[in-house]
Formats: structure tokens, C-alpha cells, sequence
């Protein structure tokens, strides 16, 4: 079981990921974090801003990076939207509909699907310290590794069955074994299985 220390750096290192690919200056996304917690705005679903729409139980990374993807597309906080604190510490935005406003909730949403990643990279860190002591960049690598398990489980919840051809829902199991993650996908349509070995061993220091 890895420790909490080790489960925050993979968090930190994820969103420093995250940040790094979305081209995201630091120093003005740490204004945008820290303007939020500084502005005490609670938000308790009672009223609405007319026009408005609303988008529930953000996470303070998400908040933050909403907040700075649609400042960076040129919406006004306070004018085009907000974000408020909830009683429950998460964060609600309520923001007019716009093009640029899709752009920066489809970014959210497929960070929210990447952040998969950190399971995986949790598990095969724990695989890793059991078999040894963990090197510097075993957690980057072990993101890598996780991305790439979470590539073949998209793949599979939408590729045709390869034995009838039809396009279904898959059942996706999992699991680590040795130096292998695998994973399975059984289609509904009739039965069949497709499965994916990836290699996890881990690279010399």
C-alpha cells in the first residue's frame, strides 16, 4: 500500500502534466488558485443568474483551471461568470453559455478522464515498491505507463466486436500480472473477449 505522500506526488505530478500540456503559465494559474481561495463566494443552489448555467462539484484544480482557461479566452470573471465555494468545499461555476466556454468544459472533461491515469500509475508504483526501492522518475514513468493502459481501455469500450462485427458495450477487466498489466474486454453483443497485454517492468535507474 503506498503511502500518502507518495499517492499526493503522483496527484502533483499529474496536474503538473496537465498544466504543462495545456501550455498553462504557472505563476498566473497560482493567482487563479490562489484568487479563489482568497474571495470567499459561497454558493448554496438557491438562485440562479438568468441566462446563466451552472456546473457542479468541481474540484479546486478543476475550478482553478476553468477559471483560468476561460480568463485566458478572454470571459470576464464577475461579468461572464463565476465560481463559487460550496458548504461541501467544492466549487460550483455558473457562466453564460458561449463557444469559448465549450471549448474550455470539453478540456475539463477529458482531464477528468486522463486523471484515470493516477490510478493506474498508483497501482503499478505499489507493484514496483513491493519488488524494490522507488528511483526518481518511477512516478512519471509509471503516468506513462498508466496513460497508455488507459488508451487500450478506451479503445476497447468502442471498437466493433471483432468475431460478429457489431458495435456494443464492453466489460472491462483488469489486473497485474508480474511484469504485465492486462487488460480485458469482454463485448455484450455475443460473448467474445479481446485482451491487451502492456508490459510494466520498470526501467533500470
Amino acid at each position: 500500500m503506498l503511502d500518502e505522500t507518495l499517492i499526493q506526488k503522483i496527484d502533483e505530478r499529474f496536474k503538473f502534466l496537465v498544466l504543462l500540456t495545456l501550455r498553462v503559465d504557472r505563476k498566473k494559474f497560482r493567482e487563479v488558485e490562489k484568487s479563489l481561495t482568497q474571495k470567499k463566494l459561497f454558493y448554496s443552489g438557491g438562485f440562479r443568474f438568468k441566462g446563466f448555467k451552472t456546473l457542479d462539484y468541481l474540484e479546486e484544480f478543476e475550478a482553478s483551471l476553468l477559471c483560468f482557461l476561460l480568463l485566458r479566452g478572454g470571459l470576464i470573471r464577475g461579468l461572464d461568470f463565476e465560481i463559487f465555494r460550496t458548504p461541501h468545499k467544492g466549487y460550483t461555476l455558473l457562466v453564460k453559455p458561449s463557444q469559448n466556454v465549450g471549448k474550455a468544459v470539453k478540456i475539463l472533461d477529458r482531464v477528468r478522464v486522463l486523471s484515470q491515469t493516477k490510478k493506474y500509475a498508483a497501482l503499478i508504483l505499489d507493484e514496483w515498491q513491493l519488488k524494490g526501492k522507488l528511483n526518481p522518475g518511477d512516478v512519471d514513468e509509471a503516468l506513462n505507463l498508466g496513460y497508455e493502459i488507459l488508451k487500450v481501455k478506451t479503445k476497447f469500450s468502442v471498437i466493433r466486436c471483432p468475431k460478429c462485427g457489431r458495435r456494443s458495450l464492453s466489460k472491462i477487466f483488469e489486473k497485474i500480472d508480474g511484469e504485465n498489466f492486462l487488460v480485458y474486454a469482454k463485448k455484450m453483443c455475443c460473448g467474445f473477449v479481446v485482451r491487451k497485454t502492456i508490459p510494466i517492468k520498470k526501467r533500470l535507474a
